[in-house]
Formats: C-alpha cells, sequence, structure tokens
C-alpha cells in the first residue's frame, strides 16, 4: 500500500525502479526520559550469492541495521534529529571500472557528520559471519576501497570479481565535538561483466558565499564511451533542496540526453542559512547501458554571516571601543551563530 513520502520522495511500497521497491514502517515509542537510546530493525534472511557475507550461504545471515539516538532537554541542549540519507541503497558496478557512491547524509540540526565503512551486523555488536571487504575478494594493487570521513564519498578502484556485495557505512552526529548518534547504512552492489565506463562530471569543489547571495554553477556531464545510442541522465540530491522557504533549483534535461549534458545549479541564501557547518549536494551522473554506471561529485557550500558595515574602532583608556553599523543585516537570523 502506497503511504506518505520519505526523504528521497517516494512513497512508500513504491517501485522506485525494476527489482527495487521502498517500504516504510513506522511505529511509536514514548521513552521514559532524557537519554540515549538504540534503535534496531532485524530481518531474518538476507538474499542469496552475497560473496563477502558467509560465502556460499549468504541467504541464512540474518539482516540488521540501527540507529542510536541522544534524546536531549532542549532548554539546555536544543534540538536533535537522526541524520537522514537521500541516496538509496542498491547500486551497480562494473568489473575493472571504478564504482563511486555517496550515501547522501543530511543532519537537520547542522551537526558534523563523520563516515567509517565497517561490517554489516546481523544483531547488536553482532557482525556478520566471514565477512571480507569488497577490495579483499580478489585483492591486489587494483582493487582498492576508500570513504571520505567528511563527504561521504566511497571509491572503490576496481571490483575485479563479478557479484553481489554488501557493504556498511556508519555516520555518527558530532555537536560541540561530542558524538550524539549514528545511523547504520547497509547496501548492496551488484558487479557485472560489462562493456561500459563510467560518465564524468565536471564541476566546483566548494563554495564559499555571504548569507543574501546567491549561488549558481554549472554542471557538466560528459561520457568517454562515444556512441550516439548513448545518453547520460544528471540529477542532484541533498536537503538544500527541501528547505520550507528558500529551496535550492536545479534545472538539466528532464530525460537522459546525449552528452555532454548541462545542468544549473542555483540557491538564493539569506540569514537563515548561517551555519560553522558545510552543506553537500550530490550530483549524478548516470548512462543508459545495459549495465549502467554512474559518476558521484559532492560539493560543498558554506554560508558564513556578512561582514558588518561602517567598522569604526576608538583608542580609549587600556581599552579599544569597537562599533559598526545598526542594525546588522542578520541580527534577527532565527539561528545566533
Amino acid at each position: 500500500v502506497n503511504g506518505p513520502a520519505g526523504p528521497s520522495g517516494v512513497p512508500q511500497g513504491e517501485f522506485v525502479r525494476p527489482g527495487l521497491k521502498r517500504n516504510l514502517y513506522i511505529t511509536e515509542h514514548t521513552y521514559p526520559g532524557f537519554g540515549h537510546f538504540r534503535i534496531g530493525f532485524t530481518d531474518p534472511n538476507r538474499i542469496a550469492d552475497i560473496c563477502n557475507v558467509n560465502d556460499p550461504n549468504s541467504v541464512s545471515v540474518k539482516f540488521y541495521i540501527e540507529t542510536t539516538v541522544t534524546l536531549v532537554n532542549e532548554q539546555f541542549g536544543g534540538t536533535n534529529n537522526s541524520p537522514l540519507l537521500f541516496q538509496f541503497p542498491i547500486d551497480e558496478a562494473c568489473v575493472g571500472q571504478p564504482f563511486k557512491h555517496n550515501p547522501g547524509a543530511f543532519d537537520p540540526d547542522g551537526d558534523s557528520l563523520a563516515f567509517r565503512l565497517i561490517a554489516p551486523l546481523e544483531g547488536p555488536q553482532d557482525d556478520v559471519p566471514l565477512y571480507e571487504f569488497p577490495n579483499m575478494v580478489e585483492p591486489g594493487p587494483a582493487n582498492n576501497l576508500s570513504i571520505n570521513p567528511v563527504t561521504g564519498d566511497i571509491l572503490w578502484d576496481a571490483p575485479q570479481r563479478p557479484c553481489i556485495y554488501n557493504i556498511a557505512i556508519l555516520v555518527i552526529d558530532y555537536r560541540n565535538g561530542q558524538p550524539l548518534d549514528s545511523v547504520i547504512r547497509d547496501m548492496q552492489i551488484i558487479v557485472e561483466e560489462c562493456d561500459n565506463r563510467p560518465p564524468d562530471i565536471e564541476v566546483v569543489d566548494e563554495i564559499c558565499v555571504l548569507a543574501g547571495e546567491k549561488v549558481e554553477f554549472d554542471i557538466v556531464a560528459t561520457d568517454p564511451d562515444v556512441n550516439p545510442q548513448q545518453s547520460v541522465q544528471l540529477s542532484a540530491q541533498g536537503a538544500l533542496f527541501d528547505l520550507p522557504s528558500n529551496p535550492a533549483q536545479f534545472v538539466t534535461s528532464p530525460d537522459p540526453a546525449i552528452p555532454p549534458v548541462l545542468g544549473i545549479f542555483t540557491w538564493q541564501t539569506n540569514c537563515e542559512d548561517i551555519s560553522d557547518q558545510p552543506y553537500f549536494v550530490v550530483f549524478k551522473a548516470v548512462d543508459n547501458h545495459p549495465n549502467p554506471l554512474a559518476d558521484l561529485k559532492t560539493v560543498l557550500i558554506r554560508v558564513i554571516g556578512p561582514p558588518p558595515e561602517d567598522l569604526q574602532a576608538e583608542a580609549l583608556t587600556g581599552e579599544i571601543a569597537v562599533s559598526w553599523e545598526l542594525p546588522y543585516v542578520c541580527e534577527d537570523a532565527a539561528d545566533e551563530y
């Protein structure tokens, strides 16, 4: 039964593409008070033929994911929400070609996030049996797996054996240098033999703007496989597109197009967007090959407060008095950074 949409915008129970359906499970629980709590979900069986989980009998292994959450006193600690993940936890790769992925994590409270790869779980603090990280399946100098601890970008360069692989990503939410929450993303990578190379995205890496300025830049997707029948779909994901008052906009071809494919990102910032943490936007280019491959690029956008106007300093006895024009342009912002 279809229901309300989640962070990805896809209703529960709806097929997001052939063979992949998103389900949303909702329940309510009242905790006795403030504290740190674990929420877990268990499914009795993983799928069969995962070659890096209890090979050759992965179907007998339980699937388990969990979130830890800290319920804080809002009067002293502010609000607290778990990180949201905007990318789907299943992807495809080709033998010998680099694989890129990003979970598209965002924290609604502006807390900083850190990422690391862990072994998938079959229960609380219980790793699945006989687990190998994907780069340990036919290991060698051409088989390397890494994750950027700041952006969450995953690079596997490159798969060596066609198979189904599982990886798990631990996303930790930090506030004032202390961990508050965590989320585990358990995802599947389907690797096949295919005659294809991934597209390539050209875009700026990082932008810093003053609150009130407009962010605008181009994104260009190309494909190394020159084929008039092969097209590329360019898309963007991130929490900036869901802001209630000033959502970002991304304009590109609504359908796959022959590369180069151009996209334009725009975002009119305001004082409410000032943050000590950068905003992340993940751009994705996917080709329409029978074994589609993708390129991902993460752009960091920092929004800082505008400088005060008419700044003046006056030397007094034993001190210097500094003054500026009032009202300060962002003094009525809801968040006082």
